[in-house]
């Protein structure tokens, strides 16, 4: 008999938005627009989501995540003639 393949587990893979989607009864989308643009969607909805997303352990996004997304790669190159 083989010993069972590990799994990560819900406290190590970390939080999906997909989990207090489920718990409320709506997208991902809702859910992620909920803490991107408050102003938008019912103010219901928008407190069904915050309740199951802080009850998963999810406070907001991380602003440093959000800049550093925003800014995109700060990569540039140059071509130069050798002929």
């Amino acid at each position: 008999m083989t010993a069972p393949i590990a799994t990560a587990s819900r406290k190590n893979r970390g939080w999906q938005i997909s989990e207090p989607a489920q718990a409320v009864g709506v997208s991902a989308t809702t859910v992620s627009r909920v803490f991107s643009r408050p102003e938008r969607g019912p103010a219901a909805t928008r407190e069904r989501a915050r309740k199951a997303a802080a009850e998963k352990g999810y406070t907001g996004p991380d602003p440093t995540a959000r800049q550093l997304a925003a800014v995109g790669p700060m990569l540039s190159g140059s071509l130069t003639p050798t002929t």
